[in-house]
């Protein structure tokens, strides 16, 4: 997990990484803001990366979230 001078993923540091030392000694994996998201995906080699609400999307199929999630989650949209 990347920390500032310790980032080993070329995305480079986001504020969210601070936030993720403490979830992850919480038994978390990662948290995603938007900006650490969008530069995951850019490495990743996505473009058109933009932040979405929920139910909003350009495949339907994947519009499967529930509101009650709504306050907690992240949507992302972007194209390989």
């Amino acid at each position: 997990m990347p920390y500032g001078a310790d980032d080993k993923t070329n995305i480079g540091y986001t504020p969210i990484m601070s936030v993720n030392r403490i979830f992850y000694d919480h038994g978390h994996r990662f948290i995603y803001d938007f900006e650490t998201m969008r530069a995951v995906l850019a490495a990743a080699g996505f473009k058109d990366i933009e932040k979405r609400r929920i139910g909003e999307g350009g495949d339907q199929r994947l519009l499967i979230d529930s509101v009650v999630r709504e306050q907690e989650s992240l949507y992302v949209e972007a194209q390989k």
